[in-house]
């Protein structure tokens, strides 16, 4: 140990442990041409080397100890710690003009904050993670490849170079998944793709089929609601349609059905054509195969043609290249040949008594050739005078009109 002078004071050891501590600057000069002498000593504490405000400069070099407690202190240096640095409840680290700091809250937690100019960056050369303290991993950031966010120790969304993958998207409550110029793309391949070109919405499949499900036995089933365009769609299951519907394509109802409402006369129709120039519905009471527009309505098939009630039972029947039959109670009656027709039983137009032909018909609708049958059954024979045929009693006698006469035929 040294004293070089009254200000100065210099501790050595041979470690290599130098504490230099400054007090008062020099005293006033001598008498002209003596020697300056030595100041007055400086205050019994250690001051700055400008003034004494009870603060010091103290240079530390290779200090190496086991405990250091400072009330204010600023480095100029680099500081190096082999230890831990301790810092109390609420005490900061703060670095910068106090723009960065670092501190624990005794009851709010613990905070990296960055309150000045400036982002606050984290970097690292390899990946960067975060984890709990007992390592279970919570995100990761790996340089020049993807960030991961986990769930439970699990990966539940990373980023590709094509954007982002994930197991599933579960939004609760009222958000909203936002797409203004993209496409929500499903798929390996990105074989379906949801989208919206600022004029239409699409729904685009390009492998397979297009499948719109409703899990059986729900009520509802599937429902479309509103002006809707179908090109080339099958539909399984039940589907209501409400409001208009265009199909446009090939579209197949494989199973279930298709249900309208009555008609009305905006909805409720099944409409064919540019114009809806075919209609099929029904108004509440009865059901129409409507042509509304030019042309004709033509009923065709590929071999027979049957004209039947819902239970099954027989009213027309047309064989393709063959006969026409028309049939009474589930009975043929009338069926066309290459020669004419053939009639089972009786053919008929109408039954008239004698007495009666010419007053129910009247001269008025007679014309030649017109056929009935007649039957005096109800009549004596005093009112068959003067007429053209006294019929056969109960039995049904064919005539026809000449004109002037009825003529038994």
């Amino acid at each position: 140990m040294s004293e070089t002078n009254r200000h100065t004071l210099t501790i050595t050891e041979s470690t290599g442990l130098q504490l230099t501590l400054l007090s008062g600057g020099v005293g006033p000069a001598g008498a002209a041409g003596a020697n300056g002498v030595d100041g007055a000593a400086g205050l019994n504490t250690i001051t700055s080397a400008t003034g004494s405000n009870s603060t010091g400069n103290i240079n530390l070099s290779n200090l190496t100890t086991t405990s250091f407690t400072a009330t204010n202190g600023t480095f100029t240096g680099s500081l190096s710690m082999a230890g831990d640095v301790l810092f109390a409840d609420g005490v900061k680290a703060s670095f910068g003009n106090a723009d960065l700091e670092i501190y624990h809250h005794p009851t709010g937690g613990s905070f990296i904050k960055e309150s000045g100019t400036g982002s606050l960056s984290i970097q690292g050369d390899s990946m960067i993670n975060i984890t709990k303290t007992d390592g279970e991993v919570m995100a990761t950031f790996g340089p020049d490849g993807s960030a991961n966010l986990y769930y439970d120790n699990a990966v539940k969304l990373a980023t590709t170079a094509l954007g982002i993958t994930t197991s599933s998207i579960y939004i609760d409550g009222g958000g909203d998944i936002t797409a203004l110029t993209g496409k929500v793309k499903l798929g390996s391949t990105s074989q379906l793709q949801i989208y919206h070109d600022a004029t239409n919405a699409y729904i685009a499949n390009g492998t397979g089929s297009l499948l719109v499900n409703s899990a059986t036995g729900i009520t509802g089933d599937v429902a479309v609601v509103g002006n809707t365009t179908l090109q080339a769609a099958t539909i399984t299951g039940a589907a209501t349609l409400s409001g208009g519907a265009a199909i446009t394509g090939n579209t197949s109802v494989a199973s279930g059905h298709l249900s309208l409402g009555d008609a009305t006369t905006i909805s409720g129709k099944i409409k064919l054509g540019t114009g809806g120039d075919l209609e099929i519905f029904h108004n509440g009471t009865d059901s129409y195969i409507d042509d509304v527009g030019v042309g004709n309505l033509n009923i065709r098939g590929s071999a027979n043609l049957n004209l039947q009630k819902y239970s099954g039972e027989t009213f027309v029947t047309c064989v393709a290249d063959g006969s026409v039959s028309v049939y009474h109670d589930n009975v043929v009656k009338l069926t066309t040949a290459a020669t004419g027709v053939n009639v089972s039983g009786v053919m008929q137009h109408s039954v008239y008594t004698v007495a009666t032909l010419a007053s129910s018909i009247g001269p008025t609708f007679l014309a030649a050739g017109m056929r009935a049958f007649v039957s005096d059954s109800a009549n004596t024979l005093a009112s068959h005078h003067g007429q053209t045929v006294a019929g056969g009693g109960a039995n049904f006698v064919p005539v026809f009109y000449n004109g002037t006469n009825w003529i038994v035929g």
